[in-house]
């Protein structure tokens, strides 16, 4: 099961993280990033910038999912 089609397992919207499994601490990680992103964005910005990036770049390209990516290495 998937929250959106095939790819999203988590979610993060201020200042809630929503995920399909909660004990996958790498997934954890990497939503924490985002909320980390949406505050230093105030929020909407982050929203903008974000879908602005997925379009521009793609997603695997997006620089917010890159930093996000970063610290599920780290787990």
């Amino acid at each position: 099961r998937k929250f959106y089609g095939e790819w999203l397992e988590g979610l993060a919207i201020w200042p809630f993280i929503f995920m399909l499994d909660p004990t996958n601490l790498s997934l954890l990680a990497h939503e924490k990033v985002h909320l980390k992103q949406q505050l230093r964005g105030c929020l909407i910005g982050f929203y903008i910038k974000y879908w602005y990036y997925n379009w521009k770049y793609g997603y695997e390209k997006n620089p917010y999912e890159i930093e996000a990516r970063k610290a599920e290495s780290i787990v």
